[in-house]
């Protein structure tokens, strides 16, 4: 599998990413748009820990979306009222 090599310039960090999206070119996607692809899926992954954690939403009761946003936002508000 290809993988992409990053560098945080401010720590001279080397980041190696592994993907499987086709590099630069006419449908390729370029190194910058990589890098905010993982980012943001680091949001995600910290989202659900802290919703694993704090509102302990660790069983989900359905997969339904309308489901999922009912019992997060009852979380939520149990959160908020404790």
């Amino acid at each position: 599998m290809p993988y992409r090599v990053f560098c945080d310039l401010e720590t001279k960090v080397e980041f190696r990413l592994v993907t499987n999206l086709p590099v630069d070119g006419n449908a390729g996607v370029t190194d910058d748009e990589i890098r905010d692809i993982y980012r943001l899926r680091w949001e995600v992954e910290l989202l659900w820990k802290f919703l694993k954690m704090h509102l302990k939403l660790d069983k989900l009761i359905t997969k339904n979306v309308n489901g999922l946003t009912i019992q997060i936002y009852a979380s939520l508000i149990g959160y908020l009222i404790l």
